[in-house]
């Protein structure tokens, strides 16, 4: 990638992450650090709208970092279906449990079916191609996530989808019409919505 200064791409299932240079930094998903940076300004108008998260649900760890840095004292609760990838974000990423942090490695849809907390946001990073768990964008569910949020809560949804085709993400945003009274788009980068 151009924009990006230095890019290692390491297959973690084959082992630990080879050594780099102090200036060099490993990424796993090229360019994330646009993403990251929409991500951070997205939060931060959500926040600024409906105050600062006390509890935050999260489907996938890998936002964890950033959610952690930006509401210092929230309650996260991050849901991993994949073993291997909680495994990486601790031992790699500082993913520790603690009391401002639980994770579980089990299905998103089920778990939050049996919670009875209510989040402030519930955070979803699992509408990626080719792998879309198809039922975690029915409608059904977002009604389910529209269910467990606190008053003035907020569902934010991260869709990658390839470059020149928004079709993904407009179909969510109508599901997420249908259990929604309001849904926003931002197109953070060609190949990525909020």
């Amino acid at each position: 990638c151009p924009r990006c200064p230095v890019t290692v791409v390491a297959d973690i299932t084959k082992g630990p992450i080879p050594d780099v240079a102090d200036d060099s930094a490993v990424v796993f998903v090229s360019c994330v650090f646009e993403y990251v940076a929409e991500l951070d300004a997205a939060l931060r108008e959500v926040s600024r709208i409906a105050g600062s998260p006390e509890n935050v649900f999260i489907v996938t760890v890998q936002p964890w970092t950033l959610t952690a840095r930006l509401y210092p004292g929230a309650h996260v609760t991050a849901v991993e279906i994949d073993p291997l990838v909680a495994r990486v974000a601790n031992e790699y990423l500082g993913l520790e449990q603690g009391p401002d942090l639980e994770v579980r490695v089990e299905d998103a849809r089920p778990f939050l079916r049996r919670a009875e907390e209510r989040y402030d946001f519930i955070f979803l990073a699992t509408y990626r191609q080719p792998y879309i768990p198809f039922y975690l964008a029915t409608r059904e569910f977002f009604e389910l996530a529209r269910d467990r949020l606190a008053p003035g809560g907020a569902v934010i949804i991260n869709v990658g989808h390839p470059e020149g085709s928004d079709r993904l993400e407009q179909v969510l945003t109508a599901t997420m019409g249908a259990a929604f009274p309001h849904v926003v788009r931002d197109a953070v980068t060609k190949t990525n919505t909020l």
